[in-house]
């Protein structure tokens, strides 16, 4: 039968659900299953994804992670993973970067797997890492890239959790010292205040104020793998702010997190995933 793959899909909020299903449907190579998480928290939605797949793997050559706010840009995305694999059997994980609504760039990533990759989910912030045994992993952003839309019609709702999520992840990668990792989010809310000053669409600003608000945020630190909650309250928060009144409380936060980007450890860090 050939090269099989099983995609698995997380959905909760996500506008763009409807496009991503189709999208997964419209696929040249049909050699596929596809199953939907729904409705869990983060944490534990990439444990029953995780676990599905290696609870199948006798049966599939690759697995495919598309969330339900990823849009494939191609048609022919899986026959291209598949040829890719076929031509470099070094190599175990590919990572292929998506093009993000929120900061207009490239950011990491669509992933997609040999069925040999075996994983034990147990970090609540970065839940695509943890696998078992070491592997090689490409990171793309040329051949396959853009692999997908990433949120490419948010909610304000989506615009909050993105925001927040991203301030979790730097707020765990810097008490980690995990440098680079710092300095690539960085990048990307950099990214972002330049694509709402050239936009004005509010659902980037949304992200901005949720981003720096969480920076700031002593609960985030304590308990930063609930994104979702602190999304939740900042969206009751602001439900009537005008757009002009979170711009200034936005901004204000940016300065009073200035000192975030100074440090040199993060400056000099080279982009990557």
């Amino acid at each position: 039968m050939g090269d099989r793959i099983l995609v698995g899909t997380l959905r909760t909020v996500e506008n763009e659900y409807e496009a991503c299903i189709a999208a997964i449907a419209s696929q040249t190579n049909q050699n596929f299953i596809h199953f939907v998480v729904r409705d869990l928290p983060d944490f534990e939605a990439h444990r029953v994804l995780y676990s599905r797949f290696m609870g199948n793997a006798d049966e599939f050559d690759f697995f495919i992670k598309i969330d339900a706010d990823m849009v494939l840009c191609s048609k022919r995305y899986f026959h291209r993973v598949v040829r890719f694999f076929a031509e470099r059997p070094e190599v175990d994980q590919l990572s292929v970067a998506v093009l993000d609504f929120f900061c207009g760039r490239l950011i990491g990533a669509l992933h997609a797997f040999r069925s040999t990759v075996t994983w034990k989910v147990a970090d609540r912030i970065f839940t695509d890492g943890g696998s078992n045994v070491p592997y090689q992993q490409v990171y793309d952003t040329e051949i396959l890239a853009p692999a997908a839309f990433h949120c490419r019609n948010p909610s304000r709702t989506q615009a909050l959790r993105w925001g927040t999520h991203r301030g979790v992840k730097i707020i765990e990668a810097m008490r980690r010292g995990e440098h680079q990792r710092v300095a690539n989010h960085m990048r990307n809310r950099d990214a972002a205040w330049l694509r709402y000053i050239s936009t004005q669409d509010e659902r980037v600003l949304l992200a901005l104020y949720a981003l720096e608000l969480t920076l700031l945020n002593e609960k985030a630190m304590i308990e930063a793998s609930n994104y979702v909650d602190l999304a939740n309250e900042i969206e009751a928060e602001i439900h009537n702010m005008a757009a002009g009144k979170v711009f200034r409380a936005a901004t204000n936060l940016k300065f009073r997190n200035k000192s975030l980007i100074s440090d040199d450890r993060y400056a000099s860090c080279p982009a990557g995933n």
